[in-house]
């Protein structure tokens, strides 16, 4: 079974269109999460390791739902997600508990195939209109995907963000840290003093 983790975190609602999916979206809870995040004051360095013990510190986002193959049904596989802060970075991380044998990866591209590939993925509603979102996914191996979703039912796959993630593949999980930059003129993960 492919492992497609989509999180909608913050105050951000997650709204993709039908034509990144196969099936149609089931509606999001009428009462949204809210997830903080802890501010970092500390460096992060995008590994794919998180051993830095500001992951510590963050709130543990669980409880993922399934959207394919049994919407709504609790996710095949456990997710842990951390969310971390800085004055120029937001910083996530993912441990994806799939079995280093069941992972799927086709190809090592950017804007890599979404179907054919076991991937994380989160979506940004930076307005809270729950119309456009900025759509970032990583898979196992590291490749990295980003769209842009307009209007709610358009999607932009020629858009790319500057961005960073790192993963790592251990026997029973794998792990995804992604930084993305506040501001597009940051250009890496090390933060500007």
């Amino acid at each position: 079974m492919n492992y497609k983790i989509i999180l909608a975190f913050l105050t951000s609602a997650l709204f993709l269109s039908n034509s990144i999916y196969a099936q149609e979206t089931f509606a999001p809870p009428e009462e949204k999460k809210i997830f903080r995040s802890h501010r970092s004051e500390n460096t992060i360095t995008v590994d794919g390791k998180l051993d830095e013990s500001e992951w510590n510190k963050a709130e543990t986002i669980t409880e993922f739902i399934q959207k394919n193959p049994d919407q709504g049904s609790p996710s095949s596989f456990k997710t842990e997600v951390k969310i971390l802060h800085s004055k120029d970075f937001l910083f996530i991380a993912a441990t994806n508990y799939q079995p280093a044998s069941d992972v799927i990866v086709q190809n090592l591209e950017r804007d890599f195939n979404y179907f054919q590939n076991d991937l994380f993925g989160v979506a940004i509603d930076g307005f809270l209109d729950e119309r456009n979102s900025t759509v970032f996914q990583v898979t196992p191996l590291g490749s990295l995907r980003d769209l842009q979703v307009i209007d709610g039912n358009r999607d932009n796959e020629d858009w790319n963000a500057t961005w960073e993630a790192k993963t790592t593949i251990l026997d029973d999980r794998w792990i995804v840290e992604i930084a993305i930059p506040w501001n597009a003129s940051v250009s890496s993960y090390q933060e500007e003093n």
